[in-house]
C-alpha cells in the first residue's frame, strides 16, 4: 500500500503591474466643496469603498462614478466597487447640475494580484501499478491565465495542460513508500504551490 500525504502551502510574490486604464481628462479640478476620499489600494476582487464631500454643492446635483475599467454609472456620496483584474486604474467622480459638469475629483487605484489557489485535498492511500488520480480546482478572483507543474515525489514530474481551472493529471507508482506531491499553479504574475507532506 502507498500512502500519499497531502498539505498545503502558498507561496506569492505580489507585484504591481500598470495596465490600461482610464484616461485622465486633464489635473483634479480646484474644488471648495470638499473631496474624495477611501481605498487607494486593494487586491483584484475586493470591494473597496469611496466618499465624496457634498456638503456644499448645489441642490440637485448629481455624481458620476468612471471607475476607470470600464464601469460607469450615477450613483450617491457613498459608493463601492470590486476590480476584477490588477492593475492601475483612475476614479473619477463629476458632479452634474443640469446634465452640465460643475467640477470633478480623481483618485488613483492600485490593485495588486491575489495569488491562485490550489487544494489538493486529503491525504490518501493507493495501489501501486494502479494509476493515481490527481484532480484539483484551481480558484482566482482575477480573470487569469494558469500553467501548473507536478512533481510525483519519485523523481518523475510534468507539466500539465490544465482544462479552465481544472487541474487532473495521473501517475503510476511502481514501488510502495510515501511520495510528496507537489502541484505548482503559476499565473502570469504570482505563483502558488501545494505540496504533499509524510
Amino acid at each position: 500500500m502507498t500512502k500519499i500525504s497531502v498539505r498545503i502551502f502558498v507561496l506569492a510574490l505580489v507585484f504591481i503591474v500598470g495596465c490600461s486604464s482610464q484616461e485622465r481628462t486633464g489635473e483634479a479640478w480646484s474644488t471648495k466643496t470638499g473631496g474624495l476620499s477611501g481605498d487607494e489600494t486593494g487586491a483584484e476582487g475586493a470591494t473597496l469603498a469611496w466618499t465624496v464631500d457634498t456638503s456644499n454643492l448645489p441642490p440637485h446635483t448629481e455624481l458620476r462614478w468612471i471607475f476607470g475599467d470600464g464601469t460607469i454609472r450615477m450613483g450617491g456620496d457613498h459608493e463601492s466597487h470590486a476590480y476584477v483584474d490588477n492593475g492601475t486604474y483612475v476614479l473619477i467622480v463629476v458632479a452634474l447640475l443640469g446634465g452640465q459638469e460643475i467640477t470633478r475629483w480623481t483618485l488613483d487605484i492600485v490593485i495588486t494580484n491575489a495569488p491562485p489557489i490550489v487544494d489538493l485535498g486529503a491525504d490518501r492511500d493507493w495501489v501501486p501499478e494502479h494509476p493515481f488520480q490527481l484532480a484539483a480546482l484551481i480558484t482566482d478572483p482575477g480573470r487569469d491565465e494558469f500553467t501548473a507543474h507536478v512533481e510525483w515525489g519519485d523523481g518523475t514530474a510534468e507539466d500539465v495542460v490544465l482544462h479552465g481551472r481544472a487541474l487532473e493529471a495521473d501517475h503510476v507508482y511502481e514501488a510502495s513508500g510515501t511520495f510528496h506531491v507537489t502541484a505548482t499553479v503559476t499565473d502570469l504574475y504570482l505563483s502558488t504551490r501545494s505540496r504533499a507532506h509524510s
